[in-house]
């Protein structure tokens, strides 16, 4: 039977347990400035042992009111805010090399590393196809293209942690359970473009990729959330007839709503628990907590709001299909031709 999840109180035990870890688990928040990314950076903070942290967003202003109330949880974190607009991949590009940076003058001659990668960046905007300097659509690049090329330039330091002996996670909080049947031949939506067509190819293209990658890279867990409904403040951005409308929709379906606390502490959850365990690493879950991960590839995962196994027939359907292989080469040439990372 697929893992149904666990409750919030297992959840909160799990994480104050992290402060008996050791001292100097890393964290990258990106789009750590708002809704569900907010909260699980906080939750970083506040439950881990002398953390450091990377903020990432637009908002520096907004950013420095997280990070202040953030330490008041744990003085002895350092958190530095690195601003950028996630949606160009000469952005990205630019972060990651000041986070590697930082890291190695950090780790004190021993390779940087990083623990968990969080990526959670995303737009409000509802309207048609609307491209980059790049060439890429604002919103696919937000909750896809960015967020695989921070996995992909990151990875070196990601298997440092793992060689390290340490946790080495990463989380892309986005819709999975909602993946479709890809066309191949319009994996950049050029033609037949739509938020939600958007949505779906953004998440299928995240499942696959993460599964591929599970299995190139041993020691890192991948792990793809649907967190259900969260009234993250998203609304703030959305014009006054439509904030009406969500604020009325909230108000209905809140004997299902999760609030956004929670939500981050049960990412965090899923960033440290030992059911999650890399393609390269021993099982150590507890009885009735096994998870079977993407296709059965262990080391990927999809996963909705309390940590229940996400299964749909249409990806194994395409891993069959070898579609995994190709999703994330189409990937690796976007950002070649983007020369916005080493595609190795």
């Amino acid at each position: 039977m697929p893992f149904q999840g666990i409750s919030i109180e297992e959840v909160l035990a799990h994480n104050t347990s992290l402060k008996k870890r050791p001292k100097g688990l890393v964290g990258v928040f990106v789009g750590g400035t708002s809704g569900i990314g907010e909260w699980t950076f906080r939750a970083f903070i506040k439950h881990t042992n002398s953390p450091r942290a990377y903020l990432i967003g637009r908002n520096r202003p907004v950013a420095e009111k997280i990070i202040s109330e953030a330490l008041v949880t744990n003085p002895e974190a350092k958190i530095d805010f690195l601003a950028a607009d996630c949606s160009l991949l000469k952005e990205v590009s630019r972060v990651c090399e000041e986070i590697k940076k930082r890291e190695d003058e950090m780790s004190g001659g021993r390779k940087g590393v990083v623990n968990l990668l969080v990526l959670s960046q995303s737009s409000s905007g509802l309207g048609g196809r609307s491209e980059t300097p790049e060439g890429l659509d604002r919103k696919f690049s937000l909750i896809y293209h960015s967020r695989l090329l921070f996995t992909h330039l990151l990875t070196p330091f990601l298997e440092n942690a793992h060689s390290q002996g340490h946790p080495s996670r990463v989380i892309s909080v986005l819709l999975t359970g909602r993946e479709t049947l890809l066309d191949l031949q319009n994996l950049d939506l050029k033609t037949r473009y739509s938020t939600s067509t958007c949505l779906t190819y953004a998440t299928t293209m995240t499942t696959l990729s993460f599964y591929h990658l599970a299995k190139i890279n041993p020691g890192i867990s991948y792990i793809h959330t649907n967190p259900g409904i969260v009234k993250t403040g998203m609304m703030r951005y959305l014009p006054w007839y439509m904030r009406a409308v969500s604020h009325a929709g909230y108000v209905v379906l809140s004997p299902w709503r999760m609030e956004v606390e929670e939500s981050g502490e049960r990412h965090l959850e899923m960033g440290f628990a030992e059911r999650y365990v890399s393609a390269g690493d021993m099982e150590n879950s507890k009885e009735g907590e096994e998870v079977q991960g993407i296709a059965g590839q262990k080391g990927a995962y999809a996963l909705y709001n309390k940590g229940q196994e996400v299964e749909k027939d249409v990806v194994v359907k395409m891993v069959g299909d070898s579609y995994a292989e190709k999703i994330w080469g189409h990937t690796l040439k976007i950002f070649d031709v983007e020369n916005a990372g080493k595609t190795a």
